[in-house]
């Protein structure tokens, strides 16, 4: 399964203004002071994540774009001398997920993934980047949860409309589900929806 360029384009700044301001400052009080960072990005698309996150990051970058669609890297951004490197990966991150996180690595990011991953494939990137001490800054996953105003029977159908065409799991085992809280699980308050591994402070 990919998205098209054009829808990705769509959906950006939505998902732009959907971001953790608070998360987004964890990350750049974690790389303050370093004077280079590198950073894995894993089903980076056109490059959305890089876009948001590099002008905030005062260090120099080096950037690594990892995505399995060689028509969305085409589309990802350029290096930007002399502070911004960019490199784009073409790897299957089903079977080669650890050939992404492979070399030095400061910090590991992706969005609008872990909702369409299968919770095996959702342990191994736990596995991996716990076993090379690696943070994660994962944005954009949704839980299932939708939550509309006004409210009403329209924005209930609207709701369920939009689960029935939500993608079920991009990749993964073969008896992979969507991962998140399910709709009729109670809500915990304590769920940050765009996360930095498990350090990031928490929404109330």
């Amino acid at each position: 399964m990919s998205f098209s360029a054009a829808w990705l384009g769509l959906r950006e700044p939505y998902d732009l203004r959907a971001r953790n301001a608070a998360v987004i400052d964890a990350v750049v009080v974690m790389l303050a002071g370093r004077p280079s960072v590198t950073i894995a990005d894993l089903a980076c698309g056109t490059g959305s994540t890089f876009r948001a996150l590099r002008p905030r990051i005062k260090a120099r970058q080096n950037w690594r774009l990892a995505d399995n669609d060689l028509s969305l890297l085409a589309r990802a951004p350029q290096s930007s001398p002399p502070d911004t490197h960019v490199t784009t990966m073409p790897v299957d991150l089903n079977r080669d997920l650890e050939a992404a996180l492979d070399g030095p690595v400061d910090l590991v990011t992706t969005s609008a993934l872990l909702d369409l991953v299968s919770d095996e494939w959702l342990q191994r990137l736990a596995v991996e980047t716990a076993a090379r001490r690696l943070p994660i800054y994962a944005a954009l996953s949704y839980d299932g949860r939708i939550e509309m105003t006004p409210t009403g029977a329209r924005a209930g159908r609207g709701s369920e409309g939009s689960r029935a065409v939500r993608p079920r799991r991009l990749f993964g085992g073969a008896g992979s589900v969507r991962l998140g809280v399910r709709a009729d699980r109670p809500r915990n308050p304590n769920r940050n929806p765009d996360g930095l591994g498990c350090r990031g402070p928490r929404d109330g």
